[in-house]
């Protein structure tokens, strides 16, 4: 479901399938780079956020040395630690945000629960990086 609404960003039509790697091609091939805060898949929910706040660190080093986006969109409530830290670490010009906070969609897959929302995840960062240009 995320990466549907992210394909968006890369002007991919929702209920559009095509195969994923041509996607993410043309997701990179407009300058967006997607990479977990947790390299390895959490299968208990409830433990997502400790193990971002485990690894935020090594997070932040990863952006400022190797990674170097130009803007950070974190994605999901659990990512709320991160944009702390990158603030604190002098990274706040590169944060898109949503009213201050990481994306979240609590009705990722969810039409019409997402209508009633505003809009998609995928919308809301599409617009934040509009606003960009």
């Amino acid at each position: 479901m995320y990466f549907s609404e992210l394909a968006k960003l890369a002007g991919v039509k929702p209920g559009l399938e095509g195969p994923e790697e041509s996607t993410l091609a043309e997701f990179q091939r407009r300058g967006f780079f997607l990479a977990y805060a947790v390299e390895c898949p959490v299968e208990d929910y409830n433990d997502l956020a400790p193990a971002v706040r485990r690894l935020a660190p090594t997070v932040v080093k990863r952006i400022q040395s190797s990674y170097q986006p130009k803007y950070i969109a974190p994605i999901s409530q659990a990512t709320q630690e991160l944009v702390k830290l990158f603030q604190m670490t002098g990274l706040s010009d590169r944060l898109l945000l949503s009213d201050g906070a990481p994306f979240v969609d609590p009705f990722i897959g969810d039409p019409q629960n997402q209508a009633e929302f505003g809009t998609s995840l995928g919308d809301r960062l599409l617009s934040a990086v509009s606003q960009l240009r």
